[in-house]
């Protein structure tokens, strides 16, 4: 083929390939739609995955079922999504600890910023601090106090090592001095079995996990570690309203495809996804996960998830985290 027929055939391929765009928007979706789960059954992650995924299903008349991926910290389901085809029919449930933590703590089979499409942020969530009804500490100025006179004395559980709750108190050693004897346990149940059974002082656990028992009266809710109050605990203090400054610190959960989705399909699937969490039902399941919803652009989500993962790393440093 001469250089003339092969620059009008590159012209013409370029060109059909140009119209393919907003005809792939009109018929999107045309088959089902995948949402990866990155978390066994059950948890907080695969109810948000499951909440959007009905929703999307309901409210348009589509295709959609969710793939519960579990492993590795949730990074086994990422790395499946992205390998997928970047068409629009493969998605995941991504949030702050398996995109921006485990990244900074062990190798993994992705690139946070390269290797995805964000999508849209579903919600954001704060850590909240619980003790027994029956604990000596009836609120976490006391909690504070015991730990100025005697560092270490106050345990303080997570869910495991490298977790957002775990991140938080290493912050609060680094940052105030305040230093807690972290006891990492296998998840947020095992936590708080040890909070009512009193071998525990303090939890750091999702609201998800603790709201049932606070709302029995079973725990105490002690602060939660935003930077506002939580609209599921409004009567709950900040770290910050407490004196302790500069340990912010909030989970978040995000729709996500492989990198290369079409701009328009990532618009479509961005309108559906903002107008799934302003919907008052949907707001209100989110909540009962301490999840408050926060309706981005594709390319604001971009950014959201570029800013945190820097300052993540960033802080991971400062704390003397590695990566194994």
């Amino acid at each position: 083929m001469n250089r003339r027929a092969f620059g009008g055939l590159a012209i013409a391929v370029a060109a059909g390939l140009a119209g393919l765009s907003p005809a792939s928007a009109q018929t999107f979706p045309s088959r089902p739609i995948r949402v990866i789960s990155p978390f066994p059954p059950g948890g907080g992650t695969d109810l948000v995955a499951r909440t959007v995924s009905q929703n999307l299903a309901d409210l348009n008349k589509w295709q959609v079922y969710v793939d519960n991926r579990p492993g590795a910290g949730g990074t086994i389901g990422l790395a499946d999504a992205r390998k997928s085809e970047p068409t629009g029919y493969d998605l995941v449930v991504g949030q702050m600890d398996n995109l921006v933590i485990a990244p900074g703590l062990s190798r993994v089979n992705f690139d946070t910023i390269k290797d995805f499409a964000p999508i849209g942020l579903i919600g954001t969530s704060p850590i909240v601090l619980v003790a027994s009804k029956t604990s000596r500490l009836s609120s976490f100025d006391d909690a504070v106090r015991e730990v100025k006179a005697e560092p270490g004395r106050v345990t303080l559980g997570s869910a495991g090592q490298g977790t957002l709750a775990h991140l938080l108190i290493e912050l609060m050693r680094v940052r105030t001095g305040i230093q807690f004897r972290h006891v990492p346990y296998r998840g947020s149940t095992p936590a708080m079995q040890d909070i009512l059974g009193g071998h525990l002082d303090i939890a750091g656990v999702s609201i998800a996990s603790a709201l049932p028992l606070i709302r029995s009266g079973d725990v105490r809710a002690l602060a939660v570690s935003g930077a506002a109050r939580s609209a599921t605990l409004p009567d709950v203090p900040t770290l910050g309203q407490l004196g302790l400054s500069g340990v912010e610190v909030s989970t978040w959960y995000g729709l996500l495809g492989p990198a290369g989705v079409p701009e328009d399909i990532l618009a479509v699937l961005n309108a559906q996804v903002n107008r799934i969490v302003q919907r008052p039902d949907v707001a209100a399941t989110l909540a009962e996960q301490g999840l408050e919803p926060a309706p981005m652009s594709p390319a604001q989500f971009a950014a959201f998830i570029r800013e945190d993962y820097a300052k993540w790393q960033a802080t991971m440093a400062e704390l003397g985290f590695k990566r194994e």
